[in-house]
């Protein structure tokens, strides 16, 4: 078991001034220290002298004096989070920023650290646990589109059971519908009698436009559906058209009245993946298409522009087939650092989908759903790939031996073609296999045991490194560790939250980190969001740390890992 390093200070004054965080810190309402990004929010410049200044009319609150905010948080020994302030800069002017205080009575009485953030950029970082690793996995809500009960596909009109039985049988077959929109106003200065000699027209110029012998059915008044054996979008468009120019021309004397129709016509190629519900649904919202360009408007379904409109709408497993569909994938890359001495360097991988909107999207809100489709061995390949051109541009920049830490869904963990894949692209990069951390979580463990085995097996055999993430969460995770002889095991972000505010939380850690170590297994906790939590995690032991306090994800491998050593 290692030793806890005695120059903690010295070290996280370290990691302070590399910080990408604001931070200073405050004693008896004078600075003792600020870290370059600090200076540069205060004055302007990185090397300012600040130290000794005092930081009333620094920090101006609303209502009340900020030597009071700082003296209640030392009071209660609390840390106030939120405090929206304004800072004045160098030149007098004010800039809105909220403040994070956190009183350091373990090292000096009266010692304060405040975290200083512009409000504009709070927003960005609202949640960010979901942005520590790929692989945590906050429930998702299902888009309203979706939550309809299924429609019984008996009830459905029967041409729409014809167009998806012959479309399972591989049959190219598109459904027309043709929808009256002006029907509720008919029927209310017709009557209901009326309304059926309207229909009856309708139909009879259908019939005229596309021959007799077309498969018509009109399944309530206002809507009507014909079954055509093409999915050629020039024939389709063609038929629209004339199906349009019908209905612009139709004039129907129905009661001594002259009625022109208003429809909206809706052109569905019908696939195979296709039922009933999923059919009606697309109906519906082609025609609303149609209905948006105006009278006897038609609009031609697009598969590519449902798929876009459901990822936009937060469709987990929409949005991953978008970001395959399009190469909407982005990495991020963030230092996991050592608190052992440790020389090399370790990086997470992590990954985000631009959406449709251009939006980022953290892993956390589709890595469930990667879980639960084929797609995600195709997924996981591409960041492998990917993480392996970046590793082999970063060793051209520093020289230095690095490892990546890339998650694995459980459709990779079960494809026994994963690791000859691997070995296949590293014959073609220089890049060693000890380079790639292969880690899967522990609850994807317990599943898929005897294929985590397998590849455990042939990883160790080729020299390709593993981890077991996630920790801690099921009944005996001990002896899950035992049995699954990975390098690396990364805590669970539930079991390590507010450690820095939790002493039996902290030593809860601390024992099950000396098991682990125990077991020779090299151990990562997370999320370090602050000092506090850096400091945390030195006294229980662990031997790398990883968080938004070290350093946010990017999109380069560019932390200085000198300062570790």
């Amino acid at each position: 078991m290692h030793e806890v390093p005695s120059d903690i200070e010295s070290y996280e004054r370290l990691i302070l001034d590399s910080s990408s965080l604001a931070i200073l810190q405050i004693q008896e309402g004078c600075i003792t220290y600020v870290n370059p990004e600090a200076r540069v929010l205060f004055s302007g410049d990185k090397e300012a002298e600040l130290d000794g200044q005092a930081i009333d009319g620094r920090l101006v609150c609303e209502n009340v004096n900020i030597k009071t905010v700082l003296d209640d948080a030392l009071a209660k020994n609390a840390v106030v989070q939120q405090k929206n302030c304004m800072l004045v800069d160098a030149e007098g002017n004010q800039l809105p920023v909220q403040l994070a205080i956190m009183p350091l009575l373990h090292q000096k009485q009266g010692l304060l650290r405040v975290i200083v953030k512009k409000l504009a950029e709070t927003a960005l970082e609202t949640n960010e646990e979901g942005d520590s690793e790929q692989e945590m996995k906050p429930e998702i809500e299902t888009p309203p589109e979706q939550q309809q009960v299924k429609t019984n596909s008996s009830s459905s009109p029967v041409i729409v059971r014809k167009a998806l039985a012959n479309a399972a049988k591989g049959k190219l077959v598109t459904l027309l519908s043709i929808q009256l929109e002006n029907y509720e106003q008919l029927e209310q200065a017709l009557g209901e009698k009326n309304i059926h000699q309207i229909a009856n027209e309708i139909i009879d110029k259908l019939k005229s436009v596309l021959g007799k012998e077309v498969l018509l059915e009109n399944s309530r008044p206002s809507l009507f559906h014909i079954l055509v054996g093409t999915q050629n979008q020039a024939k389709l468009k063609q038929v629209a058209d004339n199906l349009s120019h019908a209905m612009d021309e139709l004039v129907i004397e129905v009661s001594e009245q002259v009625v022109q129709v208003a429809t909206a016509i809706s052109i569905l190629p019908v696939d195979k993946q296709s039922d009933a519900a999923l059919l009606h649904a697309r109906i519906e919202k082609t025609l609303a298409r149609a209905a948006e360009k105006g009278l006897n408007h038609w609009h031609l379904f697009d598969s590519k522009e449902e798929l876009a409109e459901l990822a936009c709408q937060g469709d987990a497993s929409a949005l991953v087939r978008y970001a395959l569909d399009n190469g909407r994938f982005k990495l991020l890359y963030q230092p996991v650092i050592s608190l052992t001495g440790d020389k090399e360097e370790h990086y997470a991988v992590l990954l985000r989908i631009v959406d449709p909107n251009g939006k980022e999207v953290v892993a956390g809100q589709f890595a469930g759903e990667v879980d639960k489709i084929a797609l995600g061995a195709k997924m996981d390949r591409l960041v492998i790939l990917q993480s392996i051109k970046q590793l082999v541009i970063h060793r051209k920049k520093v020289r230095k031996k690095a490892h990546l830490f890339i998650h694995l869904s459980s459709a990779s963990l079960q494809d026994k073609t994963l690791l000859p894949w691997v070995l296949g692209v590293l014959q073609k990069i220089p890049v060693g296999a000890d380079s790639l951390v292969f880690q899967f979580s522990e609850k994807n463990a317990m599943r898929y045991r005897e294929d985590i085995q397998r590849l455990l097996q042939g990883a160790k055999k080729v020299g390709f490194r593993t981890s077991l993430c996630d920790f801690g969460l099921s009944l005996k995770p001990l002896k899950t560790a035992e049995e699954l002889s990975t390098d690396y095991v990364r805590l669970d972000a539930t079991l390590t939250n507010n450690v820095e505010d939790d002493k039996s939380q902290e030593d809860n850690v601390s024992e099950m980190i000396k098991a682990l170590t125990k077991l020779k297994r090299k151990t990562i906790a997370v999320p370090v969001e602050n000092p506090n939590a850096l400091s945390a995690f030195w006294r229980t032991q662990v031997d790398y740390v990883q968080g938004f306090f070290v350093q946010q994800p990017k999109p380069d491998m560019d932390y200085d890992f000198s300062m570790d050593e």
